[in-house]
């Protein structure tokens, strides 16, 4: 036998021995519903939630999946779009609460802003 039929070899059963370590004391969840004494109605109950996931997943969450990638899609388009500030022209106030033209552009160019001064409530 080669070194690489050995060496994959012995990753297939290094592989099935971490494996059935990790499932040591689990039960697979047929044998375990098999023990279970359920009445009619709680596996009507069971049933009736079987179906309703099937429903979901077969005839809904393709449409949401697809939703879900065109709004990657879409965001993914506007990664690198440039901020624009839409210029007001109040002017600086008492206690100088707005931002200068530089906070402004600085915003524009690297997209996001400092730590803010806290005010008080009466103030603001």
């Amino acid at each position: 036998m080669s070194n690489t039929k050995l060496d994959k070899t012995i990753r297939m059963s290094n592989q099935q021995n971490v494996l059935k370590e990790m499932l040591r004391g689990f039960v697979p969840l047929e044998d375990f519903a098999a023990q279970l004494n359920l009445s009619f109605f709680q596996k009507l109950k069971v049933k009736a939630y079987i179906w309703v996931i099937g429903f979901y997943r077969i005839l809904i969450l393709p449409f949401k999946q697809k939703k879900l990638r065109k709004l990657k899609e879409d965001l993914e388009q506007l990664r690198n779009l440039k901020l624009k500030v839409k210029r007001t022209h109040l002017k600086a106030g008492e206690g100088n609460y707005y931002l200068s033209e530089q906070e402004i552009r600085n915003f524009e160019r690297e997209g996001i802003m400092g730590p803010f001064p806290v005010i008080l409530s009466l103030k603001g």
